[in-house]
């Protein structure tokens, strides 16, 4: 922090203040208090998702940490920002002022009008113009605005009116129903007060894996209607606030929503609704931009000129002009320093090129800094990235101090946090702000985290005190007006409630205190006078909830594991900076009582007595009830109708709250030389972005961003925007297919409007990262991309294949579609899952190889057949989609096609835009699977590759495959063929075994060590006859000599042994042996068919020896799956095992530590290291457990599949070890930002 920001004085705790009572986020009953709920859920302080934030690892509590502790002698003291409650003031205004039919008025949740609408009536939108100029800014953010709105709701007005034609209908792909729907308490929050529901599945046709499921996401829009209503004349819009997965898959579901309309709350668990979700539709990723949109409109638009117009005079930013001395060394060589030190950018910029950049980057270099408005192209591999670090590197370095930050922005997380990496090298003070980042580096750099390690003051002026008081007051208020409907009062509203709420009148109260004291024969007034009063007339109202699935078969996962991670960041609940303002206080709502349906007539009787009634004890008893069930219908719609006037005055004081929030953070982030966040985040924080008043914002993968999110981050005080993507590559994505089309255009980006109409723009033409034959495959759309001289230049490998880096598999086999309507090929899909685990068994790591495919249907084909196979089920596997790829790449790149049909349709392969991504993501290998014939009669494109292919030679309807031990190469056709061969050939392998005798298995790339010799032993015994068994059996023979000396060798043996003593000493009992052979420290490989004498001798021997390093841990890990394992098993496993098995020293080294164990001694550690990689071990302690890297206990199986099939080369310096899934994800994207391959 500044100097500025900074006083001298006592601080002041932080955090937002507590209520004494905070509810908990579990099961409630009539009569359970809020904090035994609280002590059967496990929240902390009995506060609402107090457990949301225990998942983010170090994250500190509110009160009373060390680390946030201020110094009791140093007061830090913050400036205040006024422009951020200008900003939200001026927002509100816009809507309030506008006519009410303007589109500025529209609120945030749409209203039921907009659902509701009737049968065949069309919604007008106005023609997209990407091919000529707007005349005015207010119609260009008018029309997308429209565009926007239209693409978060349209998917589900189209669900509502599907259920309305047809109540009675199950879930389908575009529609989810949940019925059942009973608000049963309340939560109130700082985002405002949430109502948790719960309801049934009964509608699923599969069990839901919530995990996995896009369903009910944070910030997904639904629609509720009471059940008899069935969306005829009422429908309710609200948005999923918390969506915890503890209580997602418990018996009956529970979510929070939050309503947009303050007048929907609802606090009757009996009333029952219907609730609607559209599976498509991006409502909470717009709803900000959308805002944004609205607050632009009465802003000043900067590049409006060139963004409105299409002015292509694009001249330099106003800074510049100012001050056109840069320094600019970040992109010079190291003898071309000084001449980059002070350049005049408008004046003479370095002609040549340096070797940091080639000829078609420095010359983006030069529009990045010297326009106002710079448009970079960077084709695949062409280093668009590596451009954008140098052109930051650059601008920091000309940055003054008081300069704002500058601002980055990026599509997705995943490249948000590849783009920081790059900038921590040079810039570590880097803010990160919103989303969850699983990167350890930008994490560690997010705000909330920066606010956690610099702990300040709330801002002079600051709003965020006064609201949190007002707010602590207001919730106090609330929760003692809704003490009539609270779980944790009496199960009957009292006498006294009712008269307080006007239910029933003075004299009505007396007479039922009167008629209680009476028949209790005292002048006491009991409690439960009422109860008295009513019998049994009425009984506790106990929800059913049908969830009729259970005999339904689990539906797969929705989402591929980067898709997921994105949703969760940019839908809704986002960082841990929301997480806090979702948790509060909670409010349990009582059932209420309930009895048999009385008729019309009863009803109205009661309702009449009830009016007119002094005396309730001269009601008739049968009366009672009825009229006690108005008397709670009554009372609820008291309670309702205040807790709605009291929600709109909370919802004032959440905005309060967030301006005071934001009044804190601008201090922070006004600090930070650079900041990131994705481009759902200039609109999200907008408000905060705006305050800094940035005059540079750079946005990568520019090309995938709709319109509008790059519009609204033009704030006023922008100078300076730089755009980097690629729009022949994926665009923009849209719920709505019609609104991609003519006239809407809703998917073409700005910056490929912008190319499309001829404004200035660069593009980069050198890759580097595929190999010349791939890179020929997209010379169509790209004809001027060569390659970089370093791609001509690095090594290769061999990975079963020869020389051949490229093929066409061709096939004819007939695609389906499943029963998401996602096409799927599965004999396709089993050929590439045995040509991966070629791959495999010729020691390629699993990280190396992606398979892709343009169909989710098809992904998951290819998992279930990789998971079907045991060399490839416990492996983390990379089948991703084209769509979710964009931006990687990988060594190996499979590619399934899938499409092959009668009707000539070839669906996603037909955009050119997704065969670009599908065809550039391969570095050294690159595999397609597919009928080329069938797709080249449909696309130009494909019709170029399979053209091309076939005239070198490498589009076959079969494959070949070399054997590295033979150099012999067989062809494969059929998934089948795969099945004969062993990673090798069908030759004989002829090697020796570790027994002497020769292999008789067919060529394969494994080891000899694990395999078992099956020629007869013909030893010569002790007994002088000669073994019948197989080499790698134990000598056995039937006579009595033979028998005779093997158990007197095992009594020799276990008389020693302590376990044997302790046997003898309790009688050998069947009890006794098992004992024995449980607390073994080491599983025996005998199958305990033999008398209980041999159980005994196996049970008894002693355990391994066990040390502490983790090699050692390693080698005992390594003898008990040996020992545990069938041969045949072993067998199978693929390339790099033999690093793993001990060589003759080793073993001579273990059996005299087991002498030496035997003779009581302490075993010295070994001193020769193993060859097998030391990531994994045991510790010896437990046989069903072991240790992972990060010292966590796993299960021996998963550690030594980990360990066999993960393992590569050891030669390969960077392949020294096994890496997990995630450490193997994490190493990638160090290695990509470090400049590095692993191959």
């Amino acid at each position: 922090m500044s100097e500025r920001a900074r006083g001298r004085g006592r601080g002041r705790g932080q955090g937002r203040g507590r209520l004494s009572n905070r509810g908990s986020y579990g099961d409630r009953r009539n009569g359970v208090s809020n904090s035994q709920t609280l002590q059967s859920n496990g929240d902390v302080d009995g506060e609402y998702n107090a457990h949301l934030t225990e998942r983010f690892k170090g994250r500190s509590a509110r009160n009373g940490d060390s680390n946030r502790r201020f110094n009791r002698e140093t007061k830090l003291q913050l400036a205040l920002n006024p422009d951020l409650s200008k900003y939200v003031m001026n927002q509100e205004a816009i809507s309030r002022g506008a006519d009410p039919d303007d589109w500025l008025a529209i609120p945030e949740i749409p209203p039921a009008g907009e659902i509701l609408i009737p049968e065949g009536e069309a919604v007008s939108l106005p023609r997209n113009k990407i091919d000529q100029p707007w005349s005015k800014k207010e119609k260009y953010l008018k029309a997308h605005y429209k565009f926007l709105r239209e693409d978060a709701i349209a998917p589900l007005r189209e669900a509502v009116a599907k259920f309305r034609r047809d109540p009675q209908r199950m879930d389908d792909n575009d529609t989810r129903i949940y019925e059942q729907v009973r608000i049963v308490g309340l939560t109130f929050t700082y985002k405002g007060i949430c109502s948790r529901i719960r309801f049934s599945l009964a509608r699923a046709t599969r069990r839901i894996s919530w995990q996995a499921s896009k369903r009910l996401t944070s910030g997904t829009l639904v629609a509720l209607t009471p059940t008899k209503d069935a969306f005829q004349n009422r429908c309710i819009l609200a948005v999923v606030a918390a969506r915890p997965l503890d209580h997602l898959e418990q018996e009956v579901p529970e979510i929070d929503i939050l309503f947009g309309d303050h007048n929907s709350h609802e606090v009757d668990p009996q009333q029952t609704y219907i609730m609607i979700e559209a599976s498509q539709g991006y409502f909470e990723a717009y709803r900000h931009t959308m805002r944004a949109l609205q607050k632009q409109s009465a802003e000043p638009f900067p590049l409006a000129e060139h963004i409105c117009h299409l002015e292509s005079d694009v001249g330099p930013p106003q800074y510049l002009i100012e001050e056109p001395d840069r320094d600019i060394t970040p992109a010079a060589d190291q003898g071309t320093l000084e001449a980059f030190q002070n350049v005049n950018l408008l004046r003479q910029w370095p002609s040549s090129p340096t070797r940091t950049l080639d000829s078609t980057q420095w010359a983006a270099m030069k529009d990045i800094l010297t326009r106002k408005l710079a448009v970079i192209q960077g084709p695949p591999g062409t280093g668009k990235t590596h451009v954008s670090k140098i052109a930051i590197e650059i601008m920091l370095r000309n940055r003054k101090p008081g300069d704002p930050p500058i601002i980055v922005a990026c599509q997705t997380n995943h490249a948000l946090d590849q783009l920081l990496g790059f900038v921590n090298k040079f810039e570590p003070n880097f803010i990160r702000l919103g989303g969850r980042s699983t990167n350890v580096l930008t994490k560690a750099r997010a705000l909330h985290e920066v606010r956690k390690a610099q702990v300040y003051d709330d801002p002079l002026g600051s709003c965020f005190a006064k609201a949190r008081r007002d707010i602590n007051t207001q919730t106090l208020k609330l929760k003692s007006l809704l003490s009539p409907v609270r779980a944790d009062g009496p199960s009957l509203m009292t006498n006294e409630v009712l008269f307080n709420l006007g239910v029933i009148n003075a004299q009505q109260r007396t007479s039922l205190e009167k008629g209680a004291a009476d028949w209790l024969q005292s002048d006491a007034v009991p409690d439960e006078s009422l109860q008295m009063w009513l019998g049994d007339s009425v009984k506790p109202f106990v929800p059913i909830y049908s969830n009729d699935n259970f005999g339904f078969q689990e539906a797969e996962e929705d989402l591929e594991l980067e898709q997921r991670r994105e949703l969760d960041a940019e839908m809704g609940v986002a960082d841990e900076e929301d997480y806090e303002m979702l948790r509060g206080d909670y409010l349990s709502l009582a059932t209420g009582q309930t009895m048999s349906q009385p008729t019309a007539q009863t009803i109205g009787q009661a309702k009449r007595l009830l009016d007119t009634a002094i005396d309730l004890n001269q009601v008739p008893i049968y009366l009672k009830g009825p009229m006690y069930m108005i008397m709670q219908e009554k009372a609820i719609a008291i309670v309702r109708r205040r807790l709605r006037e009291g929600a709109n005055d909370y919802a004032g004081m959440c905005s309060q709250i967030q301006i005071g929030r934001w009044e804190k953070d601008a201090a922070y982030l006004a600090e930070a030389p650079i900041i990131g966040m994705t481009t759902t985040g200039l609109s999200k924080y907008r408000a905060l972005v705006s305050s800094l008043k940035p005059k540079i914002i750079l946005i990568e993968e520019a090309a995938e961003v709709l319109e509008a999110p790059v519009s609204v981050a033009c704030v006023a005080s922008l100078q300076h925007l730089i755009l980097v993507g690629d729009h022949q590559q994926l665009q923009a994505n849209c719920s709505v297919k019609e609104l991609a089309g003519d006239p809407y255009y809703l998917n073409i980006s700005m910056f490929e409007r912008l190319v499309r109409n001829k404004l200035p723009h660069r593009t980069l033409l050198k890759q580097r990262r595929m190999e010349p034959e791939f890179r020929e495959l997209i010379q169509p759309i790209y004809p001027g991309l060569t390659d970089d001289d370093s791609v001509a230049t690095r090594d290769r490998t061999e990975w079963g294949t020869g020389s051949i880096f490229s093929w066409f598999l061709n096939h004819d086999f007939q695609e389906h579609q499943d029963e998401s309507m996602s096409t799927y090929n599965a004999h396709e899909a089993a050929l590439i899952a045995r040509f991966y685990r070629h791959l495999i068994r010729n020691r390629v790591p699993p990280a190396a190889i992606t398979v892709l495919t343009f169909y989710n249907g098809q992904r998951k084909k290819i998992l279930r057949a990789l998971k079907d196979d045991p060399e490839t089920a416990s492996v983390y596997n990379k089948v991703k989609t084209v769509d979710s790829y964009q931006g990687e790449e990988n060594h190996i790149i499979l590619l399934s096609l899938v499409r092959n049909n009668a009707s000539g349709k070839i669906g996603f392969l037909d955009i050119n835009n997704r065969i670009v991504v599908a065809l550039s993501r391969a570095k050294y290998g690159f595999y397609l699977f597919g009928n080329g014939n069938f797709l080249a009669e449909h696309n130009e494109v494909w019709s170029y590759v399979e053209d091309r292919l076939w005239k070198q030679g490498r589009s076959k309807d079969s494959m070949p495959l070399t054997c590295r031990n033979h150099g012999r190469t067989v062809w494969v056709k059929y998934p089948s063929d795969f099945d004969v061969l062993d990673g090798g050939c069908d030759l004989p392998c002829g090697g020796i075994l570790n027994c002497g005798h020769r292999c008789t298995m067919r060529c394969h790339v494994f080891t000899h060590d694990w395999i078992t010799c099956s020629i007869p032993c013909n030893k010569e015994l002790v007994c002088s006859h000669f073994c019948v068994k197989t080499c790698s059996q134990k000598c056995e023979c039937d006579c009595d000599v033979f028998k005779r000396f093997e158990e007197e060798e095992s009594e020799s043996k276990l008389d020693t042994t302590p376990q044997w003593k302790a046997l003898a000493s309790q009688g050998l009992t069947e009890a006794n042996i098992t004992r024995l052979e449980n607390e073994a420290a080491q599983p025996s490989p005998v199958q305990f068919t033999e008398p209980a004498q041999d159980r005994i001798r196996v049970a008894a021997q002693p355990a391994p020896v066990e040390y502490t390093t983790k090699e050692t841990r390693l080698r005992n890990g390594r003898t008990r799956f040996e020992q545990s394992w069938q041969p045949n098993t072993l067998m199978s496993l693929s390339a790099g095992m033999n690093r793993l098995v001990m060589n003759d020293d080793e073993e001579e080294e273990e059996k005299e530590s087991r002498r030496v164990i035997r003779e009581g001694k302490k075993p010295e550690p070994p001193v020769q290291q193993p060859r097998g990689p030391p990531a994994w071990g045991y510790d010896g302690t437990n046989e069903t457990s072991g240790f992972n890297p990060e010292g966590q206990r796993v299960r021996p199986e998963e550690a030594f599949v980990a360990i066999t099939t993960q393992s590569a080369e050891i030669e390969n310096e960077s392949f020294s070890g096994w890496k997990s899934p995630k450490e193997v994800e994490w190493e990638e994207e160090q290695a990509a930002l470090n400049g590095n391959g692993f191959w």
